[in-house]
């Protein structure tokens, strides 16, 4: 089995697999806090209106300019800005305007970086029900992220409540630790149940993640047909490990209807690709290896 690196989490980033075959959890992109929203991810007021209503001090109006201002859309890319714009918000009590300040202050973009500030922001969002302040709080634990100390439990258990509140990245990091027995017992079956949750709702690794578990059997039984939907759930998000893995089972004719041809090109254009899941399949059923 190999070893996964746990758990750091990114909303915008996934790393690549950095083992033999699991995806590894999401990697908090040289730090624990996910990436702004994107702005064309959510309905946004039209920039004249935002600032129009941020002037009157209205919250929503602006962290929505803040979060504009941090990825450059419809506005200047400005880091200072955003921060500023953050605190108005923040100030109003905007949940999500304080985990976005406590995201400028964990990273020192656009204002100085304060660690214990910001998870002081994280700690307080978390307890107002806010899931992604949960997961930033969770993520300085478990990294010890600018002097953080280290507690893996604590970090657990915030994924685990931002997991309740239907978080995806939260329930894959749940389904990582559980997997591994980091921060928490291990327990596949609720490793399977979390990947489950994820996958469902739209991160592709955890449905990589659970399909592997399925096709293997380890601790949670077998399932093959399982097993294949969960790859090609994987691999109609262009995910090259569940292509790869989806091509084995055809290969095999197992949980699948059998289809030689298309198995052996899924496995070969996986591994082609740097799914070493691919490649391993291939040496598995084309070289007796």
């Amino acid at each position: 089995m190999t070893r996964l690196p746990l758990v750091l989490f990114a909303l915008s980033t996934l790393t690549g697999c950095s083992c033999d075959d699991e995806q590894a959890a999401p990697r908090a992109k040289n730090s624990a806090q996910p990436g702004p929203v994107a702005p064309s991810a959510r309905a946004l007021l039209p920039v004249k209106e935002a600032e129009k209503r941020c002037e009157q001090k209205n919250p929503d109006a602006c962290e929505q300019l803040a979060q504009r201002a941090l990825v450059g859309d419809g506005v200047a890319q400005d880091a200072k800005r955003s921060a500023e714009l953050f605190k108005l918000a923040c100030d109003k009590q905007h949940a999500a305007a304080c985990t976005g300040l406590g995201r400028a202050l964990s990273t020192g973009k656009g204002v100085g970086q304060d660690q214990p500030k910001a998870n002081k922001l994280f700690e307080s969002g978390c307890k107002a029900g806010h899931a992604d302040a949960c997961v930033e709080l969770a993520a300085a634990y478990f990294l010890a992220k600018n002097g953080t100390e280290k507690q893996e439990e604590k970090a657990f258990s915030l994924f685990e409540k931002a997991c309740k509140m239907r978080h995806p990245g939260a329930c894959f990091n749940v389904g990582t630790m559980k997997q591994k027995g980091t921060g928490t017992s291990a327990d596949p079956k609720a490793a399977a149940t979390a990947y489950d949750g994820a996958c469902s709702a739209g991160m592709i690794a955890a449905c990589y993640n659970l399909a592997l578990m399925y096709d293997r059997g380890k601790d949670i039984g077998e399932d093959a047909k399982k097993a294949a939907a969960a790859y090609k759930r994987a691999c109609d998000k262009g995910h090259q490990g569940g292509c790869s893995g989806l091509g084995g089972l055809l290969y095999e004719g197992r949980g699948i209807a059998q289809d030689v041809e298309r198995g052996e090109r899924m496995m070969k254009e996986g591994c082609s690709a740097g799914a070493d899941w691919g490649c391993r399949l291939m040496r598995r059923h084309l070289h007796n290896q």
